[in-house]
């Protein structure tokens, strides 16, 4: 519930007055998605939670990093549905020369190359920066996730990106502190997303 409302705040500021934002969660699948199985097994809960919706809605935002379930959301749905991942890498590769995401620990590093290349951006990646944190820990107040998170930041700086992306929609109440600590531009993936289906 707090990552929801984190994620609504960070939503909510990227909409401003151009569209109405209602952020919803599922309410059945894994507490927190930490890789590939967690994904699968969230998927059918997203689903059931877009289905359920009686209010029209212009599109659907899917707040996690790995786009689960996008392409089944977009065969339930008669609209656009963007995933934060995608729209995240989209929106660094027009904002920037070189882009890095720092990550929690779930799922294999090398898996966010694989987006990059898929996506024509290689030239402009310059890596995955993956921290010891779970995605739970971003729902604490505790000042070391935020000085973890910066550490791996600054690194990714330090090796030449000029734009950092966060591989957790969890992450974005620390995303301003972040960015005014390195000194360089920090894509909060929600808010990646509500632009995209607002454009």
């Amino acid at each position: 519930q707090d990552m929801t409302a984190a994620i609504d705040r960070v939503a909510q500021a990227a909409a401003g007055s151009s569209a109405n934002v209602v952020t919803i969660r599922s309410q059945n699948g894994p507490y927190t998605i930490e890789g590939a199985l967690d994904a699968a097994l969230a998927t059918a809960g997203m689903l059931e939670a877009v289905a359920a919706r009686q209010d029209p809605f212009d599109a659907v935002v899917v707040a996690c990093f790995s786009d689960p379930g996008v392409e089944a959301l977009r065969m339930l749905v008669r609209v656009p549905v963007i995933g934060i991942g995608a729209a995240s890498f989209t929106q660094a590769a027009c904002l920037s020369q070189r882009f890095a995401i720092v990550t929690p620990v779930a799922g294999p590093p090398t898996r966010y190359a694989a987006v990059a290349a898929a996506m024509g951006l290689s030239q402009q990646f310059v890596g995955t920066y993956q921290t010891p944190l779970s995605v739970a820990d971003f729902e604490s107040d505790d000042p070391a996730v935020l000085e973890t998170l910066l550490s791996h930041a600054e690194q990714a700086v330090k090796d030449g990106a000029d734009c950092l992306l966060f591989g957790c929609a969890g992450i974005a109440d620390q995303v301003h502190d972040i960015e005014a600590r390195v000194g360089v531009t920090c894509v909060a993936s929600a808010a990646a997303g509500v632009s995209q289906a607002i454009a």
